[in-house]
């Protein structure tokens, strides 16, 4: 499996982690596609999707959650009020209490490239993503009919849609996480609609042992979408 690097991260603390700042010279040391990752991973497991969450009030780019660093104690809170039925539709811009895809991506992207809270940040529509990120020289732009192979970091982005791959699974599947009804989670692509794969047996895995507390309210590890579309490689940092 293509998975190492991610497997190191994965069996970390789950805990919020802390808002405090690093300084600017360690900061510019992690700009990396490890501490990338290791970013990404850091929401899961206690971050509800909130369809507007990490948008502004105005609902034309980041809002303050987006453009802080380190995880929002609020966002944990939120979860622990919520029980197995949660519904998305119920909190529809309610944007301080989780992440929608682009919110997410939006504020993984800050935390890498940003040493302090309250910048310019990085939230937009998820099909503008992987090409505004390319042109800010991060990495290479891929249109989908172009896409052969999926590597870790690599940001996959639609106008529906917009996740980070973790790693690629020896049958093909795919580990990724993302921002999705009902939260920010480890997911894995289904290869031929059977409901299973290496990627999802893994997922599954990881968010049982890693985050036992939701995956108690919220099982499921299925991608509900498509592999196939517009990526970024993250390999300009």
């Amino acid at each position: 499996m293509i998975i190492t690097l991610c497997l190191s991260m994965l069996h970390r603390n789950a805990s919020p982690s802390s808002h405090s700042e690093p300084s600017t010279s360690s900061k510019q040391s992690n700009l990396s596609l490890e501490r990338f990752l290791e970013i990404a991973i850091e929401p899961v497991g206690q971050t509800m999707y909130v369809w507007g969450g990490g948008w502004n009030e105005e609902d034309t780019g980041a809002g303050v959650e987006a453009v802080t660093i380190g995880v929002s104690d609020h966002w944990a809170s939120f979860f622990e009020e919520q029980d197995a039925l949660y519904d998305y539709q119920n909190t529809l811009y309610q944007i301080h209490d989780g992440l929608d895809c682009s919110g997410y991506v939006g504020w993984a992207i800050y935390n890498l490239m940003q040493t302090e809270s309250g910048q310019e940040g990085y939230v937009m529509k998820s099909g503008e993503m992987a090409k505004a990120f390319a042109d800010f020289g991060w990495g290479s732009y891929t249109p989908r009919d172009a896409v052969s192979d999926f590597k870790p970091g690599d940001i996959m982005s639609n106008e529906e849609h917009v996740y980070i791959v973790l790693g690629v699974c020896e049958d093909g599947s795919v580990l990724l996480v993302y921002a999705s009804p009902l939260g920010v989670r480890i997911c894995g692509t289904d290869l031929d609609q059977t409901g299973t794969s290496d990627a999802i047996v893994l997922a599954q895995q990881t968010m049982a042992e890693q985050y036992p507390k939701w995956f108690e309210k919220y099982p499921s590890v299925l991608s509900m979408f498509r592999i196939y579309i517009i990526t970024i490689s993250f390999d300009g940092i």
